[in-house]
């Protein structure tokens, strides 16, 4: 048997609304197709395999250098 674990999914995203101003016509009558969906197909037996994966461990390494100030002239950047 293998096992395996999912990291938490992230949170979904906020709903995006779209609002739109229609002009009031009158209604015409639409065509209406109706086509029926084909059976359903069975599905496979289930495997013994449970995937888990877990969020990394991450390493954070800090460093920084002191390069030192220098005194610049503004008017030589132009």
């Amino acid at each position: 048997v293998v096992i395996e674990k999912l990291p938490p999914l992230p949170p979904k995203p906020r709903d995006i609304i779209i609002e739109r101003w229609v002009p009031y016509e009158s209604m015409h009558k639409r065509k209406v197709i109706v086509q029926r969906a084909e059976e359903a197909k069975g599905l496979p037996p289930p495997k013994n395999v449970i995937i888990i994966y877990e969020p990394i461990q991450p390493r954070v390494v800090r460093q920084f250098e002191r390069l030192g100030i220098r005194p610049e002239d503004p008017n030589k950047y132009s």
